[in-house]
């Protein structure tokens, strides 16, 4: 948790708001929560298309294979599978002295995207600051090392970052609200002591949509074995699906908003479902997930927020850690033989080579 994470937690709790509720769920701090190596041992033996296996457990053989075959194309896509593929067979090959050069190749690819034409609010780019703010964290787990709370840190305030230039001055769009939510989620799941990871080109976009997820946490379950928390991020949509969390933004700012004047007063705010569908208006959602990105980014910009903002912030931060600790607390050990056998009939079934 943040220095100003800390230091609002103080005050709420000197007023006495909702502190029983948010005490509740809150989880590990980052200095308690657990150390790498000792949660990941490096196993190999996941199939390479199980988006739900963390890096260190598939065939680094096969990522090299990968990184050969996928070409020199400068395109943003290309450049931002490459960094991928740089990350994820890095964390695949423990105690290996080349890790390095993988992080610095990934930096070169994310570097082409960012110096590129692709507008601020393009996925890509998105992407691409994201992983960048990840870096030094994946290069800790390469080398085997902790993950510390000053890491954490800078990534909270990478993202900060991230979210500011993203908003601009410039309306939002229900297209914009989709990587905007998936910045959203990060700096609130972060704001609360949970540390989620960015997902992986393959752990986003697999196979198997039903596994896809844009974010996830991992939590120890045994010696050496840890629960992966897919998080699955939306704006307005929220499908029913148990292998992953679904946190779906704009409901949820909708939710929160709805519950604290002076947002609960606002005329579109207040516009809380379509005609024909539970899903909350579009409008609302558009404007309680603006709310909730200019709020968090200026708490980590570490300006004063009043004490609607912080109810908010604290509120929109609770909605995000519950779904989490409940999937942890009923999700499977991870099971990859079982996995692997739903991902070879889904490419047999596609006609796709292994």
């Amino acid at each position: 948790m943040t220095n100003l994470s800390k230091a609002i937690w103080g005050l709420m709790f000197a007023q006495g708001i909702y502190f029983f509720y948010y005490s509740s769920l809150m989880p590990l701090h980052p200095e308690e929560a657990p150390s790498y190596p000792f949660a990941l041992r490096h196993t190999n033996t996941a199939h390479h298309e199980d988006s739900l296996a963390v890096a260190e457990h598939l065939d680094p053989e096969r990522l090299a294979r990968a990184l050969t075959d996928i070409g020199n194309s400068q395109s943003a896509g290309v450049c931002l599978d490459r960094a991928w593929l740089n990350v994820e067979y890095a964390l695949s090959t423990p105690d290996t002295h080349d890790d390095e050069m993988c992080f610095v190749q990934a930096n070169a690819e994310l570097q082409t995207i960012l110096k590129s034409a692709i507008p601020t609010r393009h996925h890509k780019r998105v992407n691409a600051n994201m992983l960048l703010a990840y870096l030094d964290v994946f290069r800790a787990r390469a080398n085997n090392e902790p993950v510390t709370e000053k890491m954490q840190v800078k990534v909270q305030e990478q993202i900060g970052h991230t979210m500011l230039d993203f908003l601009g001055e410039e309306e939002l769009s229900a297209d914009d609200c989709g990587p905007l939510s998936e910045l959203v989620a990060d700096a609130y799941l972060m704001n609360g002591g949970h540390f989620p990871y960015l997902a992986s080109r393959r752990e986003e976009g697999n196979l198997l949509p039903e596994d896809n997820h844009d974010l996830y946490t991992l939590h120890p379950c045994r010696t050496n074995t840890v629960r992966k928390a897919p998080l699955s991020v939306k704006f307005r949509e929220c499908p029913v699906n148990p292998l992953v969390v679904t946190l779906c933004v704009g409901r949820m700012a909708v939710a929160v908003a709805q519950n604290i004047p002076p947002y609960s007063q606002d005329k579109i705010m207040r516009e809380t479902k379509s005609a024909s569908s539970s899903v909350p208006n579009q409008r609302a959602a558009i404007r309680a997930t603006r709310l909730a990105a200019d709020i968090i980014t200026c708490a980590i910009m570490g300006d004063d927020l009043s004490p609607e903002d912080q109810a908010f912030m604290w509120g929109l931060t609770a909605h995000m850690q519950a779904p989490v600790l409940k999937f942890v607390g009923m999700a499977p050990k991870p099971n990859y033989a079982k996995n692997a056998d739903r991902i070879e009939r889904e490419m047999r079934r596609l006609k796709i080579k292994t």
